[in-house]
């Protein structure tokens, strides 16, 4: 008998200590984690050819971090972004590498990398581009930002998240390019110095 409820009680401290270690909002198992996720944007763009405008839109997430205590992770994102100005849309993809540091149920990160950006015209193309053919401009540079968040579970287990974040691009490189069936073709090649500024909230799941 008091075998038996010895080994009751040996096997209830093993079940005690693996579900110590299962990720929770207060508690971050070591290891590889997706988080995935999604919520709206609004950002600012600025040039210095007077281009001044703000547009609104939607953005999704992919953060993957490797946790290497139950409080810090390093991580790699990619935050893809969409906004409507006046007649064109913009697609912003930032790829980033940074950092993630719990305190209780919240985490602030910080991040950094490099953030394709994509014009549209939709019909409407500025004066430098109409004798080029191009359909598009991207742009790319230096990206940085920061977000804080919160973590929490519902009655399923499922763990979920939302956050707040900021971004700040600093738009280097512009091209010009020109679809040729299905291969776009850079027409025009300049320097530049336009900047993004976005704000976002979000939420989202944790994957695995």
């Amino acid at each position: 008998m008091k075998t038996f409820l010895f080994l009751i009680l040996f096997i209830s401290q093993l079940a005690l200590a693996k579900e110590e270690h299962k990720f929770r909002p207060d508690y971050w198992s070591k290891g590889l984690h997706l988080m995935v996720g999604g919520g709206i944007n609004t950002s600012h763009f600025y040039s210095d050819d007077n281009y001044d405008e703000i547009g609104y839109g939607i953005n999704f997430k992919t953060d993957l971090g490797y946790y290497f205590t139950n409080r810090f992770a390093i991580e790699w994102s990619s935050n893809v972004k969409f906004n409507k100005v006046e007649r064109s849309l913009i697609w912003d993809t930032l790829m980033t590498f940074g950092l993630r540091y719990r305190i209780k149920e919240y985490y602030v990160r910080g991040f950094l990398g490099r953030a394709p950006t994509v014009v549209f015209f939709n019909g409407d193309v500025p004066p430098e581009y109409e004798n080029t053919k191009a359909s598009r401009v991207q742009f790319t540079g230096p990206v940085y930002g920061l977000g804080v968040g919160k973590m929490f579970k519902n009655r399923r287990g499922l763990i979920w998240f939302v956050e707040g974040a900021g971004s700040f691009q600093n738009l280097q490189e512009r091209e010009g390019i020109y679809m040729k069936g299905e291969v776009p073709v850079v027409v025009k090649k300049d320097s530049d110095n336009s900047v993004i500024t976005s704000l976002y909230l979000m939420a989202g799941v944790l994957f695995f």
